[in-house]
């Protein structure tokens, strides 16, 4: 049976850290307040005792060569093995995802602990300084509240930012949808209904014709030879059919348009520009969803297809990622 414990926010990383040391004068913590140009770390035990009191330290490979010489001196100094020392901070922003990536890289422990909670830790809630954020960050630590969980790196953290990405990609082409959507049903009316025009909405035909010169009057004085040319180019199924359906007749517009129909249209053209890079960027972080899915053992023929799946399966015994459909010269 499991070993289980009622602190069920603790670590269970630094709770198997501080067993192994068997005495808190063997354990260093490393608490590390984050910023932009420099951090700011201290030293203490794990009885709270400070060892070496705030000092910079630079956000660059130089500052992490200069951290990591001061903890094996530091360790050296008190008989601290380096194995029972674990570094930790707030979630980290963008801006130092480098820094701790390249300790976790070099086998340190390297913890995160919520800000809100670590905040409530300090000794003076009305200001904030390096030092203040420092105890309450290392209050944290000490108290094994911190998260050192498999998705801080590695494939979970990819995986987690491939998804995240593309959910936020997800809406924004929704709103742009949504915007085009607003002035498509006062210049043209059930142009983005496919069972009236013909077109399937927001497909690049659809796109192409909403970019260039969109009104009803001004579709209807397009040739229709040169109109099916274009609807065949971007990929509609049944140009002939769409092109006699209704984009050439006052079906689809029975209502008159109230304003400049110049006007709308200019206002168009950011929403699908926006709208196309939108969905080239999802469509681009779906092969490598794909792969960090893979690389954790799921299996994806029912969503990408054998051929892809076969696809996926070299390019991870090759150890590489696979390549973007948009960037393939196979994807003609």
């Amino acid at each position: 049976m499991k070993k289980k414990n009622i602190y069920v926010n603790q670590s269970q990383e630094l709770l198997r850290l501080f067993e192994e040391a068997g005495n808190g004068a063997n354990v260093m913590c490393v608490p590390i307040d984050y910023a932009k140009k420099d951090h700011v770390a201290m030293f203490c035990d794990g009885y709270g005792h400070i060892l070496r009191k705030p000092f910079p330290v630079k956000n660059s490979p130089e500052g992490i060569e200069y951290l990591i010489e001061q903890v094996t001196r530091s360790c050296q100094h008190r008989q601290i093995e380096t194995k029972h020392v674990f570094f930790g901070g707030e979630d980290v922003g963008s801006y130092a995802e480098n820094f701790i990536h390249t300790l976790r890289s070099g086998g340190w422990i390297v913890a995160g602990v919520n800000a809100q909670d670590a905040k409530k830790q300090r000794a003076n809630l009305q200001a904030s300084t390096d030092r203040l954020d420092l105890m309450g960050i290392a209050s944290m630590l000490l108290n094994r509240r911190a998260n050192c969980s498999p998705a801080q790196s590695g494939v979970y953290h990819n995986l987690r930012t491939v998804v995240r990405h593309r959910r936020k990609l997800v809406a924004m082409s929704t709103e742009e949808k949504n915007r085009i959507h607003t002035l498509v049903d006062r210049l043209f009316p059930s142009f983005l209904d496919e069972k009236k025009s013909g077109i399937p909405p927001f497909s690049n035909s659809s796109l192409y014709l909403m970019e260039n010169r969109f009104s009803p009057r001004q579709i209807r004085r397009r040739r229709r030879p040169r109109l099916i040319e274009v609807l065949h180019r971007y990929g509609t199924e049944e140009p002939e059919n769409a092109a006699a359906k209704g984009l050439r007749t006052n079906k689809l517009n029975n209502l008159y348009f109230i304003g400049g129909y110049g006007v709308v249209p200019v206002a168009m053209k950011p929403f699908g520009l926006d709208l196309d890079t939108s969905e080239v960027g999802v469509f681009n972080l779906d092969p490598d969803l794909v792969f960090f899915l893979a690389q954790l053992g799921f299996h994806l023929e029912a969503r990408v297809g054998p051929c892809t799946s076969n696809k996926i399966d070299n390019d991870l015994m090759a150890n590489k990622r696979p390549a973007s459909p948009i960037l393939s010269d196979e994807r003609e």
